[in-house]
């Protein structure tokens, strides 16, 4: 088991907290544009119909939105205290 001083422990707590900031920006972008593809395929029945890239391009951006949420849950279970 490792001790840390007060130092080490602010400085990782602000560490994850900068990390923690990254991923939900990241993942709201990633929300922004699977919504935007969502729209995109709402908007045009002959898209939703069939498959398309930008079918393929929304279950991809699902899975990373998936991966960041996962990412972020991590390091909100695992923060210094």
């Amino acid at each position: 088991m490792h001790v840390f001083s007060l130092s080490q422990n602010d400085a990782l707590r602000a560490l994850a907290d900068e990390k923690a900031h990254t991923i939900r920006l990241m993942l709201e972008q990633e929300r922004r544009h699977a919504e935007g593809l969502r729209q995109a395929l709402a908007s045009s029945p002959a898209l939703a119909a069939s498959p398309s890239a930008r079918q393929a391009e929304l279950c991809a951006a699902e899975r990373r939105m998936a991966t960041l949420q996962e990412q972020l849950d991590r390091i909100r279970s695992s923060k210094v205290c």
